[in-house]
């Protein structure tokens, strides 16, 4: 291996690069006027940066008479040698617009997993149909996530983190309710007041360990809030399927958001206990980094789910 050691490191100018298109046109019409007309300037503008690239390469790029221009040996050269660069740069230029402006490409997004399962993965047959080109990266997890940090395009939920740069769209309400199987409720009802939950079974929620799980924070129809902190809490979970599934297996009373409960009420395994009761935290929200040079996979995605999900 060579060592670089020692070796100065050549630093890259870039101040010549506004003259060569004035060159390249001119090169290729050997016509100040043409190469003019070309780039929508004057003559004098083009013969002016021709005459600046000159200096900065201290050498002659044209043989210049009243009537004809033809390139130098040192301009042909040129000529040959930063075509094709600058070529080159044209198509990234118009490969990375493209990419801006077609709905293309991998599309990485994090939602909470019960939000994931029950709402989102049911649009997505729809959503591919729609934008075949778009690769989606689907990252379920019950944590905030840093979508800058931990490199997502876009994520739902309703804990965006503390990121005030972060552009959200709001979808639905998220409501928190207690929830049993039909067999619990038959065995220890009827409840008519948060009161009455005593030391009724329970099942406690503790998504982080170092934590004692919270009291449940309940609104009234009065509109007082009340907080209350079970006294018979016979299993903490840290997932919110196996608080459901805990509680549609009857084990206990359990505080689930309408969006995890949602489908075991439709199918007749959870009820609401106390329906007069629920707790209302922040909306469900879909968010983004920003919305200037916004990708075109960014901005299909977040219309589609927003037609899809948003309730007024």
């Amino acid at each position: 291996m060579v060592s670089t050691k020692g070796l100065k490191r050549k630093v890259i100018q870039f101040d010549h690069t506004k003259y060569l298109p004035s060159f390249l046109h001119t090169a290729e019409a050997l016509s100040f006027s043409q190469a003019a007309r070309t780039m929508g300037v004057t003559p004098a503008a083009v013969s002016k940066a021709v005459k600046a690239l000159e200096g900065q390469l201290n050498c002659r790029l044209f043989h210049r008479s009243t009537h004809s221009l033809a390139l130098t040996e040192e301009g042909e050269r040129f000529y040959q040698e930063i075509k094709p660069i600058a070529q080159a740069m044209a198509n990234t230029f118009e490969s990375i617009q493209a990419m801006n402006s077609t709905a293309r490409g991998t599309l990485r997004v994090t939602a909470p997993v019960e939000l994931g399962h029950n709402y989102l993965l049911p649009l997505l047959p729809s959503f591919n149909l729609a934008y075949p080109d778009i690769k989606l990266e689907l990252n379920f997890d019950d944590r905030p996530i840093d979508l800058v940090k931990e490199g997502y395009d876009i994520g739902i939920g309703n804990r965006a983190g503390d990121d005030s740069l972060l552009i959200a769209r709001k979808l639905f309400d998220i409501n928190i309710i207690l929830v049993a199987s039909p067999s619990f409720v038959k065995q220890y009802g009827p409840f008519n007041e948060p009161e009455a939950l005593g030391d009724v079974p329970c099942i406690g929620y503790q998504r982080d360990s170092r934590c004692d799980p919270a009291p449940w924070r309940v609104n009234v129809p009065d509109g007082e809030t009340k907080f209350v902190k079970p006294d018979n809490t016979v299993v903490i979970v840290n997932t919110v399927q196996a608080l459901c599934e805990l509680a549609s297996l009857g084990v206990g009373i359990a505080p689930v958001a309408t969006w995890s409960a949602q489908r075991y009420i439709d199918r007749g395994d959870l009820i609401q206990v106390l329906p007069q009761v629920f707790t209302s935290l922040a909306p469900a929200r879909i968010y983004y980094t920003s919305r200037e040079h916004q990708p075109a996979k960014v901005r299909a995605f977040v219309d589609f789910i927003t037609e899809q999900l948003r309730v007024e």
